[in-house]
């Protein structure tokens, strides 16, 4: 990912933590990361 994805899969996982009400945590930047890569137009495999 080059750095405009990583940022927006940051915004992403913070969107997902507010929605959550919590702090960000490591399985919603996984999540996000994921997401993020599967927009890219790139599948992932887990």
């Amino acid at each position: 990912m080059t750095g405009g994805y990583i940022k927006n899969a940051a915004l992403r996982a913070a969107y997902l933590a507010a929605h959550e009400g919590s702090a960000i945590t490591m399985g919603q930047l996984m999540r996000a990361a994921r997401a993020e890569y599967e927009a890219m137009g790139k599948l992932s495999s887990t």
